[in-house]
């Protein structure tokens, strides 16, 4: 998680960019590794090198919270929705102030408000029928 992404901003030489610890299990499902996918390392075998010095220690749902507030911002997610799906829970006005949201490899364009809500009850009804 927030490990290899800092070893991918310092072989980048973009140290600068901030990371956060996002939720540590999924919303309803039991956690699964993905070895098979990711490789050992989580990045394919890349070995990169880490990244020194410590982890942001503000959450990732308490920092989107705080800069949704100060300005409308664009998300891209590079994996699981959990950490939006948790500030979407605890706050459902937020998603006003919300941009782009790019989900690789989808993205959802134009009035957030009204796309998310369709494209959260499409993800619910996938995932029950992957039960």
């Amino acid at each position: 998680g927030a490990e290899n992404a800092r070893k991918v901003l310092k072989h980048m030489n973009r140290l600068d960019v901030p990371v956060l610890i996002g939720a540590d299990k999924p919303l309803k499902k039991p956690y699964t590794d993905a070895l098979d996918t990711h490789g050992r390392d989580g990045l394919g075998e890349s070995f990169l090198e880490n990244a020194e010095g410590p982890l942001n220690t503000e959450s990732a749902n308490s920092f989107l919270r705080r800069k949704l507030r100060e300005e409308r911002c664009s998300l891209i997610a590079i994996g699981p929705l959990t950490n939006l799906a948790h500030l979407i829970e605890t706050d459902e006005a937020i998603t006003a102030r919300m941009g782009t949201v790019h989900l690789w490899p989808n993205t959802i364009t134009g009035k957030i408000r009204k796309q998310l809500p369709s494209f959260i009850n499409r993800w619910k009804r996938w995932e029950n029928r992957s039960r």
